[in-house]
């Protein structure tokens, strides 16, 4: 019985020593967690990259309009004069991937706008088209084109490039250096070492159209029409770096 008794109390004993021991190790296992899933210390920085370049494309909105006694009449000579203008560009090259019909048209028309029936004068058929010079050069001579065949209205030039995507990547890929550079400045002055990049982000900045500098200015004879400026395509970012402290 006294045997019984003591392998009971030394089976316990050796039970709770090994309950302890697992204990510890477990703790032991927190703590290694705990720092090795510490708080992760970071630096976020911006970075803006921005290219230029001399547009090579412009498009051209182009509006026709006549006026008429009835509906029909005023919808067959817009759509008579479409047609010539439309023949008119094809000959001299144009594409028909680059002339676009945008929309036509039809409302009365009153004297002094009054819009009163007793000043109702007939009605206004417009028709509205969207021309794409892709040789810049030929500029002048198309807005001769358009004017000698009866072309109402030219609205606003668009200046383009025809290599805007990968001037986009090249302001993006600014953007990325431009940011790195600003964390290993901010790491260095900081006395810590730059890390691992952990997120990257566009910035909302409402899209990445190109900026147009430069006005247009018609000349009366149309020989050097318009001053082109650059295009400016940027790209803003949002940068986030793990930081390290320096090893001795």
């Amino acid at each position: 019985m006294r045997c019984e008794r003591l392998f009971i109390i030394v089976g316990g004993i050796f039970i709770r020593q090994i309950l302890i021991l697992g204990l510890l190790l477990c703790f032991a296992q927190i703590v290694h967690a705990k720092e090795d899933y510490g708080v992760l210390r970071t630096i976020t920085v911006s970075g803006f990259g921005e290219v230029s370049t001399v547009p090579d494309i412009v498009a051209i909105d182009i509006t026709l309009r006549d006026e008429e006694k009835t509906a029909s009449k005023a919808l067959r000579e817009v759509t008579k004069a479409s047609d010539q203008l439309i023949a008119a560009l094809r000959a001299a090259g144009i594409a028909q991937k680059d002339l676009v019909t945008r929309g036509l048209d039809l409302n009365r028309y009153y004297k002094n706008n009054s819009y009163s029936k007793a000043d109702f004068m007939g009605f206004r058929a417009e028709a509205r088209l969207s021309l794409t010079v892709r040789n810049i050069g030929e500029l002048g001579a198309m807005l001769d084109l358009l004017l000698d065949n009866g072309v109402d209205g030219i609205g606003m030039l668009m200046f383009r490039s025809s290599a805007a995507a990968k001037l986009q990547d090249e302001a993006r890929q600014a953007a990325v250096a431009d940011a790195k550079r600003k964390a290993e400045l901010y790491a260095a002055s900081s006395g810590v070492a730059l890390g691992d990049l952990l997120e990257l982000r566009e910035a909302d900045t409402g899209g990445s159209m190109p900026l147009m500098r430069g006005a247009i200015a018609m000349s009366a004879d149309m020989v050097n029409p318009v001053a082109t400026g650059n295009l400016t395509y940027s790209q803003n970012l949002i940068a986030v770096f793990d930081i390290q402290p320096i090893q001795d």
